[in-house]
């Protein structure tokens, strides 16, 4: 018998009034310019190869119809942000792009550098070799190396080395400073049996405003917070699926909202359950651009037999999205590829913007 899980969630486009993140830098490559006219970069090399901006619709090696393309022989093959970006003021910064490569194993190295306004630092180094098909790259940048004068770079190089390598989906993604709430405990995807006690705790701050906020589960209200959060204690009471909802809001209006899916078992009976988590976004996200980076890697099922508990990864649920421009992610399957989990949707227009997961035992 098959069971799934619906999950709904609002996400507000250039909606100044919502807050938790920023998009502060997104290129999808899908101009489809070729060089010399990049929008966002500029070559630079110092050796045999170049970059354009190729079509990919029917190859797998982007996550649009179009990336960014390098050819490699020898030397180094950069591209490099043509403006900086200011990061200051910012928090939890991160940097996450897709790549790929078409190669024998004779492939080149595909590093990503960052540069804090004085001096570049390489954040990350891939071997192509054992890194061909298409993959979701993120990584953190220290809030010390938040600068005015922000950059990035991807350096293909090598020695004897040659192929092709993809890049798409470049984005910088950060925390901002006006209000963070978080729901520390549960996590998306933990399961408790029926009867049991946990603690629900929020933490909640604004350096300059008061947060007004409380944690709902299932519709009901149990606990109310402020500015530092509060912990609680639950008592699990009703098997199956839960939802708990946190709420916050400041004095300027700012408001955040969480919807985190935990699992309650009945031991005596046996029984499916699933809990679909929305990782990023969570709703009313402040997003300067039309793009938003979708993850719910933190998706879990569970099967009781007998009393036995099995937890079931994501690689064995199928996901289905449907998003309110009336487009849907044709990938479904975790073990067909990753972005049926995790990816970037592109919305026509800004505004009030919803997608839809659901979630259901292969």
């Amino acid at each position: 018998m098959k069971k799934e899980v619906l999950l709904f969630l609002v996400v507000g486009l250039f909606m100044l009034n919502f807050v938790s993140g920023a998009n502060m830098f997104y290129d999808d490559f899908e101009d489809g310019v070729q060089i010399p006219e990049w929008m966002n970069w500029v070559e630079d090399i110092s050796g045999v190869g170049t970059w354009i901006i190729k079509e990919i619709s029917s190859s797998g090696l982007g996550n649009g119809e179009y990336a960014a393309r390098a050819f490699f022989w020898s030397g180094q093959v950069r591209l490099v942000m043509k403006n900086s970006i200011n990061l200051v003021g910012n928090l939890n910064c991160k940097i996450s792009f897709y790549s790929a490569a078409v190669c024998t194993d004779n492939c080149p190295t595909l590093t990503m550098d960052y540069y804090d306004g004085s001096n570049w630092g390489t954040v990350t180094s891939i071997d192509l070799a054992g890194a061909k098909a298409l993959q979701h790259n993120e990584f953190s940048i220290d809030d010390s190396d938040l600068s005015e004068d922000a950059k990035i770079r991807f350096v293909v190089t090598g020695s004897e080395k040659n192929g092709y390598v993809y890049l798409d989906d470049v984005s910088i993604d950060c925390a901002t400073t006006d209000m963070e709430v978080s729901l520390d405990s549960p996590y998306c995807g933990e399961y408790f049996m029926r009867g049991s006690t946990s603690q629900i705790k929020v933490s909640a701050s604004d350096i300059d405003d008061v947060i007004t906020g409380n944690v709902s589960i299932d519709g009901i209200s149990i606990m109310d917070f402020s500015n530092g959060g509060n912990t609680t204690s639950h008592t699990w009471d009703k098997a199956g699926n839960i939802q708990i909802e946190l709420y916050a809001e400041n004095g300027g209006g700012f408001e955040k909202r969480k919807i985190t899916s935990v699992m309650v078992v009945d031991p005596t009976t046996p029984d499916k359950y699933l809990a679909a988590c929305m990782d990023e976004p969570s709703e009313f996200v402040d997003i300067t651009s039309t793009n938003v980076y979708f993850n719910a890697g933190s998706t879990r099922g569970l099967i009781n037999e007998s009393g036995t508990i099995e937890v079931v990864d994501k690689s064995d649920l199928l996901f289905s999205w449907k998003f309110s421009d009336g487009l849907i992610n044709f990938h479904h399957d975790p073990d067909e590829s990753e972005l049926a989990w995790k990816f970037y949707k592109n919305f026509a227009t800004a505004g009030d913007n919803w997608a839809i997961l659901d979630v259901e035992f292969k």
